[in-house]
């Protein structure tokens, strides 16, 4: 099938704003991406509330793979935002909606009311339905007297500019890394809690990871694990991962006792490509001091 007949099998292009985005069927063996971040985008003004622009910018820059864009007739008699053509000449209206939610029953509604009212007038319009917070792409259709839905999920996010381009591999990449440093942390806390046969670890307990940027990018969450360290039955201490990308740090993690709150941050050699672990009070950050063996056998004496 063209893609004409088979939305589900588009791959769309989009720039809500600040963000350009991919939608299409899941990537894998045989499908790829099929725009390249490079050459099928440019750099547009940055905005500072994609939610107040994210519709204009959709009908400015939406490209799908194997159509074309054609200009709107006056004799088509059906209102669309976008009309898409293949080499045959074939078309398809498009309806843009661009919210920061996923479509509810009464937008719903009112989309089949105006698919259907299309295809009486034999036209194919469909109503997309963009999702700029959660990056999802609802295609609502009508063929042969049946209603359609299809789901394009998100297989590239990028922020261009004109100093550099900001991949979503990236911030997968660094979600990565940062586990893996929370692995090596807890490791060596628990060498140096070796020597204290009063104290054990417990990991059963995690905490969610969804930040902000992978929202953007649409990065899967993550459950990090949470350290307790424990007295016979009792709780003592417990490490909580708080965040990753910060000002002035990259990663921190929240010591937690009964009676006081320790910040530990993680910070970043940029030039070196080193990592080190410090702590602070929050009642003086500015005070920052390397985390060591002594420093945590300290937070832990009075327990």
């Amino acid at each position: 099938m063209t893609a004409i007949t088979n939305p589900g099998e588009r791959q769309v292009l989009v720039n809500f704003g600040n963000r350009y985005a991919v939608f299409g069927p899941e990537v894998g063996l045989p499908n790829k991406v099929l725009f390249d971040a490079d050459h099928d985008s440019e750099v547009l003004p940055r905005v500072a509330d994609e939610s107040e622009i994210a519709g204009e910018r959709i009908v400015q820059t939406l490209r799908v793979h194997g159509l074309q864009r054609v200009n709107i007739a006056e004799t088509d008699a059906v209102a669309a935002d976008v009309v898409l053509s293949d080499n045959e000449g074939n078309r398809v209206f498009v309806e843009v909606k661009a919210r920061e939610h996923a479509p509810r029953s009464k937008e719903l509604n009112i989309a089949t009311e105006r698919v259907r009212e299309a295809e009486s007038k034999g036209k194919l319009l469909e109503v997309w339905h963009f999702n700029i917070e959660r990056l999802s792409l609802t295609i609502q259709a009508y063929r042969n007297g049946m209603l359609q839905f299809h789901e394009l999920p998100v297989i590239d996010v990028w922020e261009k500019t004109a100093d550099s381009l900001f991949r979503r591999e990236r911030v997968v990449q660094e979600v990565e890394l940062w586990v893996q440093q929370l692995d090596e942390l807890y490791s060596q806390i628990r060498i140096w809690l070796a020597k204290r046969p009063d104290l054990k670890v417990d990991m059963s307990r995690s905490v969610t990871m969804s930040e902000e940027l992978m929202r953007q990018f649409n990065v899967a969450d993550r459950e990090l694990p949470v350290m307790d360290i424990l007295s016979g039955e009792q709780v003592v201490a417990s490490l909580l991962p708080r965040g990753l990308w910060l000002i002035g740090a990259w990663g921190r993690i929240d010591f937690i006792t009964p009676e006081t709150t320790l910040i530990f941050i993680q910070l970043r050699n940029k030039e070196e490509g080193t990592y080190s672990w410090h702590f602070s009070s929050p009642n003086n950050r500015r005070m920052v001091q390397p985390l060591t063996e002594d420093s945590l056998q300290n937070m832990l004496v009075s327990k």
